[in-house]
């Protein structure tokens, strides 16, 4: 959904995990938990598609009429950083990029085939 050259940032669960430990310790405030590297929603879709052999799905540019906040709020491109935790906590995380943890996480899937 949204902008296919809008941003989406993610985080492995893995990496969610660490950083809710790392953060127990960091001065109060509020930090980011995301990969290293946002990309734009295109990059993410062909991606996958490409791991997974099959043509990308085709991206709606903007859906027409009235859209639910939270679908509104799913469809901005959303770039973010971790920048803050890693400096406070010395938190970083395994997966660079969602690419990184989608390839772990499709290879993992096809080895159990």
């Amino acid at each position: 959904m949204g902008d296919p050259d809008g941003y989406i940032s993610m985080v492995h669960a893995e990496d969610a995990a660490t950083a809710v430990a790392s953060a127990l310790d960091a001065p109060a405030g509020i930090y980011n938990v995301a990969d290293d590297e946002p990309l734009r929603r295109r990059d993410l879709t062909n991606t996958i598609a490409e791991i997974e052999g099959v043509a990308p799905p085709a991206l709606p540019e903007a859906m027409g009429g009235e859209v639910p906040a939270l679908v509104e709020a799913l469809m901005r491109s959303q770039r973010i950083s971790n920048r803050r935790l890693k400096e406070a906590t010395g938190w970083a995380p395994q997966y660079r990029s969602v690419l990184q943890g989608w390839g772990q996480l499709i290879t993992a899937q096809q080895e159990k085939r």
